[in-house]
């Protein structure tokens, strides 16, 4: 079986990379962002894991609670973790 994946970098940086797989019928994302507890400013520890926390408490008009229904109404699985480097959104 061969892999094929596809690889696009956007203007802004964004680099996007894909794996089609037919035999299945849903998608699965990952953002990899480079915003990790090692950028945390000396004097504010913990900010990268507050502002991860923050992502998922509203957007637009919804609120924390209309975001999520508005998510699981799609059937969506999400989660949100800060590594040394890096945040996860999944």
């Amino acid at each position: 079986m061969t892999q094929d994946a596809f690889q696009h970098r956007f203007a802004n940086g964004l680099t996007l990379l894909a794996e089609p797989m037919s035999h299945v019928r849903s998608a699965a994302m990952y953002f990899l962002v480079p915003a990790g507890c090692a950028n945390d400013p000396t004097d504010r520890p913990g900010l990268a894991g507050i502002v991860a926390g923050m992502m998922t408490r509203g957007a637009g008009g919804r609120d924390n609670r209309a975001l999520m229904l508005a998510q699981d109404n799609l059937g969506l699985d999400r989660s949100e973790s800060v590594g040394v480097v890096h945040m996860q959104f999944w």
